[in-house]
């Protein structure tokens, strides 16, 4: 919805707000201005919801600067050159810091507006993993039939793009460490599309057209071998936070692309669509929510998450 600018005056009697930094060591607490508007098509959002990601841990951070990439709220101020939402439009947002706050001021492309139908905590849970589920389903050029093979598919990307996967036509196999663990995914949209392996039994995988990696390490090694001449192998993180020995020779004798995902950088579109897919049942994000946001601090990213960790901000 376009609008002509609207401004609120709750974040400028506030001055300041409360958000999440980084000192150099660890998150931390800390009073922080009230963002501006720097640029025409900014927005500035009232957060409401923020969610976790496996990178932000490792991410290299300024230190002192808000720190974050995806977070769900209110808008209360809308851009200066009149395109953007109107005030009190409930809005998902992403960018590479500024999340983890009371306030936040995002770009028009950065942002979609939510659906009645998606609640805070989903949406603030979408934006990055759900991009890059998307663009990763994108560039391995998944289409109805295509033979693919996601790892990580109980984890925040991987469940999305198993299911994005089978929603686009594709035979998904799930290389999973523990495949009874795992069962949940099979009651997702797609789900009888999606076969669980055990990930110890990689080889019998069979050949498919492509790989969508997210453990790294010696599975994606074995995977590799696997893709057919003439496929792709998309790299979308190492959370094993193993090497894999790669034999390129073989890669490049078989003609197999190996590519690495980037969020590009207008995501209004991706964001939408992928926001529309929930509000229609036909994309199911698995959320925990872990309560309030002083909790984020002594979050440690591993393994026993189901989808992606939401704290509300208060």
């Amino acid at each position: 919805m376009h609008t002509t600018e609207q401004r609120s005056t709750e974040p400028a009697a506030r001055g300041a707000m409360r958000a999440i930094i980084h000192d150099g060591t660890a998150f931390r607490f800390a009073e922080a201005p009230v963002p501006r508007r720097e640029q025409p098509d900014e927005v500035l959002v009232r957060v409401a919801t923020i969610s976790e990601n496996r990178g932000e841990h490792g991410f290299a951070w300024e230190p002192g600067r808000v720190v974050g990439w995806d977070a769900a709220g209110t808008v209360v101020e809308t851009s200066a050159d009149g395109l953007g939402p109107a005030v009190g439009t409930r809005v998902a947002t992403w960018g590479f810091s500024g999340a983890w706050a009371e306030y936040r001021s995002v770009r028009r492309g950065c942002l979609a507006a939510v659906p009645e139908g998606v609640g805070d905590a989903v949406a603030a849970s979408i934006p990055v993993a759900g991009m890059t589920a998307l663009q990763a389903i994108r560039m391995a050029g998944i289409r109805p039939g295509t033979g693919v093979a996601i790892t990580g598919a109980t984890g925040g990307v991987g469940h999305l793009a198993v299911q994005l996967a089978a929603e686009a036509g594709a035979a998904v196999t799930a290389p999973v460490r523990s495949p009874g663990a795992a069962v949940w995914l099979l009651e997702r949209p797609g789900g009888d599309a999606i076969r669980l392996l055990d990930a110890a039994e990689a080889r019998s995988l069979g050949a498919v057209d492509a790989v969508i990696d997210a453990v790294g390490g010696p599975l994606l090694a074995e995977l590799l071998d696997h893709v057919r001449p003439g496929g792709r192998a998309v790299l979308v993180g190492s959370a094993s936070g193993r090497r894999a020995a790669v034999d390129t020779g073989s890669l490049a004798g078989r003609r197999i692309d190996l590519l690495s995902v980037r969020i590009p950088e207008a995501v209004d579109e991706a964001l939408g669509h992928l926001l529309a897919l929930v509000d229609d049942g036909r994309l199911e994000i698995s959320v925990e929510v872990e309560g309030g946001w002083e909790r984020l601090l002594a979050a440690e990213p591993g393994d026993g998450v189901r989808g992606k960790r939401v704290y509300r901000v208060r």
